[in-house]
């Protein structure tokens, strides 16, 4: 005849189980739950092609963030379509020069900076393969454009990058004039010589 299991036993081996099962969860994913997590909206104007979710978001050359969602939306101010990116800022990356923590996930230290000038970008992180990442730096030169209408919403505003620039003056670029006067000045050069 064979012995009758010990309900005791057998509770106790799967309460141990379950505790080795949430420390073991605990340990892999380190304080990433326990962590105050903030997320900022950023609105692109054209194609964010090379951006993917995971991106590296960099503040002065410091990553200090993720991208976590990119989507496609449509500006209703204006008729455009614009890419939605959500990131994701870490805590504790900014120090001031006492040592006091700054908060990048702070809503109101985000609006204080903006004021100051600080603009969301599309960079080059690698040229081989076309990915992009997402560049806070200040341009206290360049107003700052909202989208978002809903006032829950902590957007960073955006400018368009340095390609985007270059491109929309050289479609403004008068190319016929441009080679007219080339051709003119070549012909007032080539009568000189002669």
């Amino acid at each position: 005849m064979s012995k009758r299991a010990d309900p005791a036993l057998i509770g106790a081996f799967v309460l141990g189980a379950i505790v080795l099962s949430v420390v073991t969860i605990l340990l892999v994913a380190g304080d990433d739950w326990f962590r105050k997590r903030s997320q900022h909206m950023l609105y692109f104007e054209g194609a964010a092609h090379g951006l993917q979710v995971g991106a590296p978001v960099v503040f002065l050359g410091v990553k200090v963030g993720t991208v976590k969602h990119i989507q496609l939306g449509l500006d209703e101010s204006n008729h455009k379509f614009v890419v939605p990116v959500t990131i994701e800022v870490e805590p504790h990356i900014v120090r001031s020069r006492d040592g006091e923590q700054i908060d990048l996930r702070d809503r109101e230290t985000v609006r204080k900076l903006v004021e100051r000038g600080l603009r969301a970008r599309l960079r080059l992180q690698s040229i081989l393969t076309g990915q992009l990442y997402v560049d806070l730096d200040f341009h206290p030169g360049k107003p700052a454009r909202y989208i978002a209408t809903d006032p829950a919403v902590s957007e960073i505003p955006t400018i368009r990058a340095a390609i985007q620039e270059l491109t929309s003056r050289l479609e403004g670029f008068p190319m016929d004039r441009f080679l007219a006067d080339v051709a003119a000045s070549g012909e007032a050069l080539n009568q000189t010589l002669n």
